[in-house]
């Protein structure tokens, strides 16, 4: 009996189905594939986007605590990223043209901080500034914060900036905004 319990633990044992995330992802295809078992989402994607080519360290183990971290990482340094089209099911494709799809649109200001995701997936972000008039001298400091393919539309005398990036480049560009909208000097 003892021999059979200490065989099942041995079996089911995590550490004996660890593979690293190069076993799991030579290529996209796979990388979806491997993402698909770990989480039970859906992925559609092109061809093309298949059979790029991924690597990464020996020992950069495969986890599903960091599966979606991971991944959405994976995604953007390919230049892509994932799109949820409805509950568990996403599209992947060019970053560029995801941008002009139905993104997640997180709205904020100086008191009420976005709940952006732990992940490097496309998000807007519509900040409204307290003093109208920063947005101007905002966007362009903006843009030293963003990745290079960021989208950024400033709606003039408004106040309020859009922002296409992904979640943890959001991260620091919210936290930079913040600072940033302060009265200006010289107003009542």
């Amino acid at each position: 009996m003892k021999l059979i319990l200490s065989l099942a633990v041995l079996f089911l044992s995590p550490a004996v189905f660890a593979a690293t995330w190069n076993e799991k992802c030579p290529n996209l295809a796979r990388c979806i594939q491997a993402m698909t078992e770990i989480s039970g989402q859906k992925y559609l994607y092109s061809r093309d986007v298949g059979e790029v080519k991924v690597a990464f360290s020996r020992n950069f183990p495969f986890s599903s605590e960091e599966a979606d971290l991971v991944f959405t990482m994976v995604l953007e340094q390919s230049g892509l990223s994932r799109i949820r089209v409805k509950d568990g099911a996403f599209l992947v494709l060019r970053a560029n043209d995801a941008k002009g799809k139905d993104l997640p649109l997180l709205k904020t200001d100086q008191k009420n901080a976005p709940d952006l995701p732990e992940t490097y997936d496309l998000v807007t972000l519509e900040y409204r500034f307290s003093y109208p008039e920063l947005g101007a001298e905002a966007e362009n400091v903006v843009r030293t914060h963003c990745n290079v393919g960021a989208r950024i539309t400033r709606v003039d005398r408004s106040g309020v900036i859009f922002i296409t990036d992904s979640a943890k480049a959001l991260k620091r560009v919210y936290q930079m905004l913040q600072s940033l909208d302060v009265k200006p000097r010289g107003q009542p």
